[in-house]
């Protein structure tokens, strides 16, 4: 009878330790996933804007996280995919939209997201990108190539990213701010630098 009581007593507390740790687990702070998805957004940042020639890395920004987390969440709300009114006056941003093929799969994507996925996209409009100072206020395919510039910006040493999600509608979205602006009309040749 002793033995039987021992090994329920056993099995009892091992039981409570393992909901503990599931329930821990579950409940994991939501500004400490921030924090980490920030962490990765900045070295990131910081791994490709060292391919540059005199291109310093960049530190996070608190503000700048928030005001990406509530263009990130307005888009995903709003169903929408535009530059948010203060975009290229008060902080530079950058977006990134996935959608995705079906509902359930869209909360595996965005939990799967990675910063590095999107911010190596964004640097692979490099390859789009005349070195040569452009002849008008911007690059002729800013569009094509717009991501790249801001994210590789000189005169940019601070950052803030945030992501969010539509399930209804099947869209992932990521959002960067930046501090100072980048792709300032007729800066590009002192501000995107070539590889070393």
């Amino acid at each position: 009878m002793n033995n039987f009581k021992s090994t329920f007593f056993t099995n009892a507390v091992n039981l409570v330790i393992f909901v503990l740790f599931i329930t821990t687990d579950q409940s994991v702070d939501s500004s400490e996933l921030f924090e980490a998805f920030n962490a990765e957004c900045l070295k990131s940042h910081d791994t490709h804007r060292a391919k540059h020639k005199d291109t310093n890395p960049v530190k996070i920004n608190h503000k700048l996280v928030k005001s990406a987390d509530k263009c990130a969440k307005f888009l995903a709300e709003t169903n929408t995919f535009r530059h948010s009114p203060h975009a290229g006056l008060l902080y530079g941003e950058n977006q990134w939209l996935a959608l995705v093929s079906s509902k359930a799969g869209t909360k595996q994507i965005y939990n799967r997201l990675t910063c590095n996925e999107v911010i190596a996209s964004w640097h692979r409009e490099q390859r789009y990108y005349d070195y040569k100072p452009p002849k008008g206020w911007h690059p002729k395919n800013i569009k094509q190539v717009g991501h790249f510039t801001q994210l590789v910006w000189r005169g940019s040493k601070e950052i803030g990213c945030a992501k969010s999600m539509n399930e209804t509608n099947r869209k992932v979205y990521l959002v960067c701010h930046y501090l100072p602006v980048g792709n300032i009309p007729g800066k590009y040749a002192d501000n995107v630098m070539r590889e070393q």
